[in-house]
């Protein structure tokens, strides 16, 4: 592996999108295209994690060699990230494709929430570097309770987003290595540098 002074990252500035199912990884990162629409405002601190559910690792071995092949079961990976806008685009991606609004605007929260599916585009920026996530569909919903402990910081509404397979892929999601994009825009008002 050879040494990489691009490929290396310090996220400065991220931007969330999501687009209909099925929408194509945007192929200049420059110009993403009007079809994928800004999630909003995003935790400063806990910007993205990962949870990781199967991928159990099996030795597997015969009479003459105990460790011969290591089998892999497979896995499902989400990823949380905490929306900061309590608009009703956030709260029905979080309340579920199933959240009602009602004549007064209010968005009533139903018993059995069904998770929305969108596609999913993570961009994140070091200057002119820039690497991402994408996954044609993915569903989203409530991570986890709403908890309101202070009034020092910004209220999180934490989302999970869960990549899935869209067609015949068997890739629930794409990671885009970090890369300098000429002329790219990381939204920060600093022209492009996004630390």
């Amino acid at each position: 592996m050879a040494l990489a002074d691009d490929a290396v990252l310090k996220v400065g500035i991220g931007h969330f999108y999501t687009a209909p199912v099925g929408t194509p990884r945007p192929t200049d990162l420059a110009n993403i295209g009007p079809e994928w629409e800004h999630m909003g405002h995003t935790s400063l601190e806990d910007i993205l994690s990962s949870n990781v559910e199967g991928g159990e690792r099996t030795q597997l071995g015969s009479l003459q060699r105990r460790a011969l092949k290591t089998s892999v079961s497979g896995r499902t990976e989400s990823f949380t990230i905490n929306l900061l806008q309590f608009d009703t685009d956030s709260l029905q991606l979080a309340l579920g494709s199933n959240a009602r609004i009602n004549d007064d605007g209010d968005i009533e929260v139903p018993e059995t929430p069904v998770a929305t599916e969108r596609a999913w585009l993570f961009l994140f920026f070091d200057g002119e570097t820039v690497g991402g996530i994408y996954a044609s569909r993915a569903s989203f919903i409530a991570a986890e309770s709403i908890s309101i402990s202070d009034t020092e910081s910004l209220t999180q509404l934490p989302l999970e987003v869960t990549p899935m397979s869209d067609g015949d892929s068997t890739s629930p999601y794409r990671f885009i290595p970090p890369r300098v994009v000429e002329g790219i825009d990381d939204g920060s008002g600093e022209d492009g540098e996004g630390s």
